[in-house]
This record gives C-alpha cells, structure tokens and sequence, in this order.
C-alpha cells in the first residue's frame, strides 16, 4: 500500500471517529437538557404543591382559631364540629401556624426581625 492511500485511510478513519464522538457528544448533551428538564418539572411541581399544603393549612387553621376565640367552642367542641378529620395534636398545630403568623405581623409592624418573632416563640 502506497504512502498516500495510507494516510487517505488513516484520515478517513480520524473523520469517522471524530463522527462517532460528535454523535456521541450530541446525544450526551441531549439527554443532559432532558434529564435537567424533567428535573426542573418534579421540582417546580413540588414547590408548587408545598405552597397550596401552606395556603391551605393556614386557611384551616385560621378557620379553628375562629371556632374557638370568636365562635367560643373549645378545642375539642370545634374538633367535634369538624367531625373526624384531625386530632387535637393537628388542630394544634395548624392554630399555631396562625398564631406565629400573627406573631411575625405584629413584630413586622414594630419594625422587629423575624429572628426575633422566632425566639419569642
């Protein structure tokens, strides 16, 4: 075989690995912008249902803490009135969600950080 067909073939063969490694850069990076988008998605749907879960548990529990101060029912007569949906430690939980709300608004009216808000409570 001659030098030139030599380097010809040599040649031919670096094009088509430089080929082969493009192709696979290209799906590499495909799978890579894939993978990101889909992760982006589980993550913004997660966030998205952590803010509704927030939403509507301070709306619960804005709603208790009006059974009991403004309607006068005890905590157990408002847990009955909500039939069995929660117990005491979750009705707890969720009035307290509102109280700390209360808590920062009033602090946030006094011109205090939240740090404060958070050791006070």
């Amino acid at each position: 075989m001659s030098e030139k067909s030599q380097r010809a073939l040599l040649s031919e063969a670096r094009k088509a690995a430089r080929d082969a490694q493009t192709k696979q850069r290209e799906a590499a990076r495909a799978r890579e912008r894939r993978v990101l988008d889909l992760a982006t998605t589980v993550i913004a749907n997660l966030d998205e249902r952590d803010l509704v879960v927030e939403r509507t548990e301070r709306l619960a529990g804005g709603a208790l803490q009006e059974l009991v101060d403004v309607e006068g029912l005890s905590v157990r007569e408002a847990l009955e009135a909500c039939g069995s949906r929660l117990d005491e430690r979750e009705a707890t939980r969720l009035r307290r969600i509102v109280q700390v709300e209360e808590k920062q608004a009033a602090v946030a009216a006094a011109g205090l950080s939240r740090d404060t808000v958070a050791a006070a409570v």
